[in-house]
């Protein structure tokens, strides 16, 4: 289950055309995004999501686009990156906290308090993550 689409993606980097970055680079971002956000949530939500929050779109849209950008880096972009990173971890945690909530049809009944998910990024061409 992905959380967005590659349109929902190119809206945020509209400077990146097609010539740039190809469709099937950005649908491995999404997937890669979509699994992103499954792990950091999983001790709090039930995922895969099968109706998908609005919110959990836009942070999926915005990580997959963070992810293009970093593959095909530009050097006017960089701030850019670091505030979508940063962006990104923050809202996360928010709803792994409880600050923010998705609601309780989303809720796992029983919140898994003692086990570790391991948050892996590999694409096919370079890393991103916390797997070292």
């Amino acid at each position: 289950m992905v959380y967005c689409n590659i349109m929902d993606v190119r809206r945020r980097i509209p400077e990146v055309t097609s010539d740039n970055i190809p469709d099937y680079d950005i649908k491995e971002f999404i997937i890669e995004a979509s699994g992103y956000i499954n792990d950091a949530l999983r001790e709090t939500y039930t995922v895969p999501f099968e109706t998908v929050p609005a919110s959990i779109e836009n942070i999926c849209s915005m990580w997959a686009a963070y992810l293009a950008l970093t593959l095909y880096p530009d050097g006017t972009v960089e701030d850019d990156l670091v505030r979508m990173k940063r962006d990104i971890d923050s809202l996360l945690n928010k709803y792994v906290s409880g600050k923010y909530s998705l609601g309780s049809e989303y809720e796992l009944e029983t919140p898994l308090s003692d086990s570790f998910y391991f948050v892996s990024t590999k694409t096919k061409y370079s890393y991103y993550g916390v797997d070292e």
